[in-house]
């Protein structure tokens, strides 16, 4: 390894944790959107996702059962809240893109089922950046309890 690979040495993991943490931000704060209604935070705000935009407006239509669309859109919230923390903490972090690219291919159904062709498109860009970064997990050293070893001394 030459004297600019070493200096470099930390640049393929700041990738690599700067587009987790991206992706993490975004399960975050999307969980978030839909714990907040009328002006207040609440973990029963929940309740009017699936009520009022869930069943009675985007998948009022759908060939799928109501109790499945309703199930779906309580669990959804708390599943990204908590895909959001781990990638952002970078937890089981193969284990969790993987069911992140899960979820988003699940979503990916029900942007078909709205007609949403403009979330359909962003939902295969946000699994795109699931599969990269289980391509590239051997740069993902920034992680909560794995120490990165980036050595500057090292020399040929």
């Amino acid at each position: 390894m030459n004297n600019d690979e070493v200096k470099n040495d930390w640049i393929k993991p700041a990738a690599v944790a700067i587009l987790r943490w991206a992706l993490g931000f975004l399960f975050l704060f999307t969980s978030f959107g839909k714990f907040y209604y009328q002006g207040k935070w609440s973990f029963e705000n929940a309740k009017w996702f699936v009520t009022g935009y869930l069943l009675e407006d985007k998948l009022r239509e759908s060939f799928l059962p109501k109790w499945l669309i309703a199930g779906y859109g309580y669990a959804l919230p708390y599943c990204e809240l908590l895909l959001g923390v781990l990638l952002l903490l970078g937890i089981a972090r193969n284990k969790v893109l993987f069911a992140a690219g899960l979820l988003l291919i699940t979503l990916l159904i029900g942007a078909i089922q709205m007609k949403d062709y403009s979330v359909v498109y962003e939902n295969f860009f946000y699994i795109f950046i699931c599969s990269v970064l289980l391509f590239f997990h051997n740069y993902d050293k920034w992680v909560v309890g794995k120490q990165c070893n980036i050595n500057n001394d090292k020399t040929t």
